[in-house]
């Protein structure tokens, strides 16, 4: 992306993550660090991972990784920002970036494309999420509907066998009493 000065960028950067068991927390940020190892144009010098601590929140717990990565360019640190999403990221070297207009477009431009698409899935999901609450309104008022139909039905006595429930016990003592006057 540089056009004359092909410097690569040191940064610092801090990724946190939230959730339980804390054994889970420190085997996530592990494996980002490895995922980040692996990436073409960046490269990881350090890492340091802090042990999960519980939050306010109980059962939750809390850990960040703190790391310093060198990346080939802006479009690598784009890329690294939006897809492993740290919460702080500083810049520490070079201690000025300078590239001509086209390359500052472009970055501008490959930045807009990643946040639209960002704010697509944001906005399907959300649109997702809006239509699985109507349905479940709609089934919980319908099993309401039921339950209070199910209250308003008169009782009926449990029969004690099939026969009593279609009627044909009553018929058997009938027929027993002609085969007894024969």
């Amino acid at each position: 992306m540089f056009s004359k000065e092909k410097k690569t960028i040191k940064i610092r950067a801090i990724i946190e993550v939230m959730g339980r068991p804390p054994e889970f927390l420190t085997e996530t940020l592990s494996k980002t660090a490895e995922h980040l190892e692996k990436e073409e144009g960046m490269k990881v010098l350090k890492k340091e991972i802090a042990e999960p601590k519980e939050t306010e929140e109980k059962n939750l717990f809390s850990s960040f990784m703190e790391m310093e990565l060198t990346l080939k360019d802006m479009e690598k640190l784009t890329d690294f920002m939006m897809n492993y999403l740290p919460s702080n990221i500083e810049v520490i070297e070079p201690s000025e970036i300078s590239f001509p207009i086209n390359e500052a477009n472009a970055f501008i431009n490959n930045l807009l494309e990643k946040i639209h698409k960002m704010d697509s899935l944001t906005k399907k999901t959300g649109f997702e999420n809006m239509i699985l609450k109507n349905q479940l309104q709609t089934l919980f008022a319908n099993s309401i509907k039921v339950e209070e139909n199910k209250e308003e039905q008169p009782k009926v006595e449990k029969k004690e066998s099939i026969e009593e429930a279609v009627g044909l016990e009553e018929e058997k003592p009938k027929k027993e009493k002609k085969a007894k006057k024969k």
